[in-house]
C-alpha cells in the first residue's frame, strides 16, 4: 500500500492536480450555496423509530390524547418580581434564589378584579389555548362563594377590598369538599392539583415590606394549551412572543399587579435556539482555533491557509449534503455540527504537518514523504471509523443512528478532501524551500 501511494497515487495526482483542484473548488462553492439553505427544524425531535411502542405512545399523547389529561400549560403569575439569583449556585438544582414576592402587589379593588377578568377573556382567544380553558382565580373564587352561599349567580367583582378577598381565598384553599368548589385546585381537564393563590406566609421580606399573616402573596392564571411538550424554536418563538406581548402590555397598565408568564415548553424553545446558535458559532470558532494551532505547528502560513481551505470545504460539503437529503437544524443535528470541525481537521492536519516537516524542498518530494509516512495510517483511520459509524447507524435510538450517519459523512468528506483536494492543491501551489516559513522570515529580518 505504501508503494502504491508513493509510486502510483502521487504521480497520478501530480498529473491531474489542476483539474482536481478546480473540480473540488466548484463542488465546494455549490455545497456552500446549498449549506446556506440550512433551516431550523419545524417538527419536534424524534428519538426513537416511528414504529417503536414508546415513540407511538408519545405521538398519541401529543395528537389523539392531547385533549385529555396533562396539557402543556402557560402560567401568568401576578404578584411576582423577577427571581433574585444573586449568590446562587448554578450547579445546585435546588438553589432557586430569593422568592420574588412583590411589595407592590395589591389585589382586591373592583377595578383589579375586572381587569383580571379581561385578562382571562383575552387569553381565551389566543390561538393555542385549548377550548378556551383558562383557570381564572377570580372566576373560581366567585364560583366558590356561589356554592358556599347557595346563590344562583356568582358575584363579580367581590366586595370588601384586599383583606376580604384574601380571606375568601384562604378559606377556599382549605376546602376539599365538592360542595365548596374544589375545582379551584384542579386545572381544567387535568388531574394535576395546582395552587393558584398563595396566602399566609408570615414575615416574607421583600422590598422593605414584611408580609403579615393572611396577606395574598400572588395569584396565578393557568392556561391549558394545544402545544406539544417540545416545540422547536422556529415554531415556539412566535408562540412565546404572543404570550409575552400580553404580559408586557398588562405590566405597562397595572403597576400594582405586575405579572410574569412562564411554561415548561419555553425551556425547550430556548434550549433549541441556543443549540442552533452555538452550532453555527462553534463552526467558525473551531475553524479559527484550528488555523491558529496549524500555524503554531507548521510555522508556515501558506500550508496553514491551504489546510484551512480544505477543512472549510469539508464543512461546506457536509452541511450542503445534509440539506440536500432533507435534514434540518434540530437538537440532534445542532449537537453533531458543533463537533464537525473537530472531525474534519484530523486527516488534513496530519498530511499538512508531514508535508511541512519533509526534508525535501520540492512539492513532489514533500507530498511523497507525507503519503509514505502517513498515507496508510490516515486511510486506515478513515476506514475503521466509517466501519464503526456504520454499526452505529443501525441503533434503535434515533440520536445514535443520526450521529452515526453524521460521523460516516464527516469522515468520508474528510478523507476525500485530504487525499484528493489537499494533495492536489499542495502539488500545484504548495510551499517549496522556505516559502511561507515564518521562522525563516524572522531570521531574514534579524540578519
Amino acid at each position: 500500500i505504501e508503494q502504491f501511494f508513493y509510486s502510483t497515487f502521487v504521480p497520478f495526482m501530480d498529473r491531474w492536480k489542476v483539474f482536481i483542484v478546480g473540480l473540488f473548488a466548484l463542488a465546494s462553492v455549490v455545497a456552500a450555496t446549498q449549506a446556506l439553505q440550512l433551516a431550523p427544524a419545524t417538527e419536534p425531535a424524534v428519538f426513537l423509530p416511528p414504529e417503536h411502542p414508546l415513540q407511538r405512545t408519545g405521538v398519541l399523547q401529543d395528537t389523539v390524547m392531547k385533549g385529555n389529561d396533562n396539557p402543556v400549560q402557560v402560567f401568568f403569575m401576578l404578584g411576582l418580581d423577577p427571581i433574585d439569583r444573586t449568590d446562587t449556585d448554578p450547579n445546585n438544582s435546588t438553589d432557586y434564589g430569593v422568592e420574588p414576592y412583590s411589595a407592590k402587589f395589591d389585589f382586591g379593588s373592583e377595578a383589579d378584579q375586572l381587569a383580571m377578568i379581561e385578562l382571562c377573556e383575552r387569553l381565551q382567544k389566543v390561538s393555542t389555548v385549548r377550548k378556551e380553558e383558562v383557570l381564572c382565580p377570580i372566576h373560581e373564587l366567585a364560583s366558590f362563594l356561589q356554592r358556599r352561599n347557595r346563590t344562583d349567580e356568582p358575584r363579580v367583582p367581590i366586595p370588601g377590598g384586599s383583606a376580604e378577598v384574601a380571606k375568601w381565598f384562604a378559606e377556599m384553599s382549605e376546602c376539599r369538599d365538592v360542595s365548596c368548589g374544589d375545582r379551584g385546585f384542579q386545572v381544567l381537564g387535568s388531574s394535576e392539583l395546582v395552587r393558584f393563590a398563595r396566602i399566609d406566609r408570615p414575615k416574607a421580606l421583600r422590598g422593605g415590606r414584611a408580609f403579615a399573616k393572611g396577606d395574598l402573596l400572588y395569584l396565578s392564571v393557568v392556561v391549558n394549551t394545544t402545544m406539544f411538550r417540545f416545540v422547536p424554536s422556529k415554531v415556539g418563538q412566535p408562540l412565546y412572543e404572543e404570550y409575552e406581548d400580553i404580559a408586557v402590555e398588562w405590566n405597562g397598565q397595572h403597576d400594582n399587579m405586575q405579572l410574569v408568564q412562564h411554561s415548561r415548553v419555553w425551556l425547550g424553545v430556548v434550549m433549541d435556539r441556543t443549540l442552533q446558535t452555538t452550532a453555527v458559532q462553534g463552526v467558525f470558532l473551531s475553524l479559527l482555533l484550528a488555523s491558529l494551532i496549524l500555524l503554531l505547528a507548521t510555522h508556515n502560513w501558506i500550508i496553514t491557509l491551504m489546510a484551512v481551505l480544505a477543512i472549510g470545504g469539508i464543512v461546506c460539503s457536509f452541511i450542503g449534503f445534509i440539506v440536500t437529503i432533507g435534514w434540518t437544524l434540530g437538537i440532534i443535528e445542532s449537537i453533531a455540527i458543533t463537533v464537525l470541525v473537530g472531525l474534519s481537521v484530523d486527516f488534513v492536519a496530519h498530511l499538512a504537518i508531514s508535508y511541512n516537516k519533509s526534508h525535501f524542498t520540492t512539492r513532489l518530494g514533500r507530498v511523497r514523504t507525507a503519503m509514505l509516512e502517513l498515507g496508510v495510517s490516515v486511510a486506515s483511520a478513515a476506514l475503521t471509523t466509517i466501519a464503526a459509524a456504520s454499526l452505529l447507524m443501525a441503533a434503535q435510538v434515533t440520536f445514535f443512528s443520526i450521529f452515526g450517519t453524521f460521523i460516516l459523512l464527516a469522515i468520508l468528506f474528510s478523507a476525500l478532501y485530504a487525499f484528493l483536494f489537499f494533495v492536489a492543491l499542495v502539488l500545484w501551489l504548495g510551499p517549496q524551500n522556505d516559502q511561507g516559513d515564518l521562522l525563516a522570515l524572522w531570521r531574514s529580518f534579524s540578519d
